[in-house]
């Protein structure tokens, strides 16, 4: 797989239909890449390029994904020169496979006389992920973190784990989007999903951007997954939310099924018994303190990093999380004054503290379309007992024909049938994993946007509105 826009390769003129030029005169440049899938599949090209009324250019591209794709996204990435030499990233047109469209990309009107260029890759790149909603690309970067004051139990060595940044950013010229999954833990995840998944995905970030200079500082949010999972087990939410302006750090915790560290080492975790509920509360107050020390390093960024000294706000800050990582962020809300709001999706909380006083912070609660249980320790289900408790800015939405990991990216990756029988049944028809994905992102971006960036779309005042699967709402 080609990395890069390799400028050595040869390369094709398309002009515009008709004779018809207006003032502006536009080329499209499609540089030829690798071809990523096995499968056979025709590589990206341009169908028609038309200038607007506004002299803006709309450019119309077309490419054939592979049979074992159609049921994913078609990314191309578009890039723009006014010389043929110097590159910049527009941004990502998609294309839903199952259909015959064609993928779309709209550039503004530019100024008189002026003379664009355009290229995409023909490389086939194929997603699981929708697109993306907020104003921003995204960039990434991986770190290997250590905590001196803890001590990894498995290699007796100081306690290490990854982590993973997304934050808004401006791409470089001729750079693919990152794979979906680390090369080295294709075999982990293989194992761990449980049924087939593809090794040849593209995510929706580009490794290493820069930090986006249209904000001279942005708001941080830390995640955290579900008990023994991955940080990467969301990676649609996370991308999604850096694209409406967030900072956020996804980590892996001691007890993650496997994580890659920066050698290509495969390290495997020590796994937690959801029965136990003395190891629950362990392996609680050890993610909290991985989420300290993420939060330090990230102040260690705001001081030192080239790119991003000063560029992070550490008056606004939430945690958010899947399962027990909703926990998490319940209790670093109940703990940790330097966190400011939480979200957690359907997580029980366990922490009967939580029942004693009320979450002090604003929260949002997102749950399954599931039974209620009895936890561990012999107490009854408390997701809405701890909601019920708080006395202001608490939101809990029951979404119809979810299950528990409908809150991950696992509806994405396979088909629906294939979802089901692997997690169970809701209690009313399963949805589509596009529709909870929609649901559930959407609410979470409304709801940092509103506590974080002061920008309140009201869609939390009644998140019934427009979305008839929402089977409770509560609001304290």
């Amino acid at each position: 797989m080609n990395s890069a826009f390799p400028n050595s390769l040869p390369h094709h003129h398309a002009g515009f239909p008709g004779a018809s030029f207006g003032r502006l005169l536009f080329a499209i440049l499609i540089l030829h890449g690798e071809v990523t899938h096995a499968q056979p599949a025709a590589v990206h090209q341009v169908d028609q390029l038309s200038v607007t009324a506004d002299h803006g250019v709309t450019i119309r591209f077309s490419g054939n994904a592979a049979p074992g794709q159609r049921r994913y996204f078609d990314l191309f990435p578009i890039e723009g020169s006014p010389d043929l030499v110097q590159w910049n990233y527009l941004g990502m047109a998609t294309r839903t496979n199952a259909s015959t469209d064609r993928a779309f990309f709209t550039h503004p009107p530019a100024p008189e006389g002026s003379r664009g260029f355009y290229r995409t890759a023909t490389n086939i790149l194929a997603s699981p992920l929708p697109p993306l909603t907020g104003p921003y690309a995204v960039g990434s970067f991986s770190r290997l973190l250590t905590d001196p004051a803890r001590t990894n139990a498995i290699r007796r060595t100081n306690h290490q784990f990854m982590v993973t940044f997304f934050y808004p950013a401006e791409p470089r010229p001729a750079v693919l989007p990152a794979p979906y999954w680390e090369r080295a833990m294709i075999g982990e995840m293989l194992n761990w999903y449980q049924f087939a998944i593809d090794r040849t995905w593209f995510g929706r970030d580009f490794v290493q951007a820069p930090l986006a200079a249209a904000e001279e500082r942005w708001p941080i949010l830390l995640y955290s997954p579900s008990l023994n999972s991955e940080r990467r087990e969301n990676l649609y939410k996370l991308v999604e939310l850096a694209s409406h302006g967030f900072v956020i750090a996804a980590m892996d915790h001691r007890e993650t099924f496997a994580s890659a560290f920066p050698n290509g080492s495969i390290v495997r975790g020590k796994p937690v018994n959801f029965e136990s509920p003395q190891a629950i509360y362990d392996a609680l107050a050890d993610r909290v303190a991985d989420v300290h020390r993420v939060y330090d390093e990230l102040a260690r960024m705001n001081a030192e990093d080239p790119g991003w000294a000063g560029r992070l706000d550490f008056t606004r800050v939430g945690a958010f999380g899947f399962s027990m990582g909703g926990i998490t962020s319940a209790e670093l809300c109940r703990t940790d004054s330097r966190i400011h709001v939480g979200a957690g999706m359907d997580g029980i909380f366990f922490i009967p503290e939580l029942l004693e006083s009320p979450l002090p912070k604003p929260f949002l609660y997102l749950r399954a379309d599931t039974p209620e249980i009895i936890m561990p320790d012999g107490r009854m289900d408390d997701r809405l007992a701890v909601m019920e408790n708080m006395t202001r800015d608490g939101y809990y939405i029951q979404i119809s024909g979810t299950v528990h990991w409908s809150f991950a990216d696992l509806p994405l990756l396979t088909t629906q049938e294939n979802f089901q029988a692997t997690v169970g049944r809701p209690i009313h028809p399963l949805i589509g994993p596009h529709r909870v994905n929609e649901l559930s992102a959407g609410y979470l971006v409304s709801f940092f946007k509103k506590y974080l960036r002061n920008e309140d779309d009201h869609r939390l005042d009644d998140p019934s509105v427009g979305a008839s699967e929402v089977l409770k709402y509560v609001k304290r």
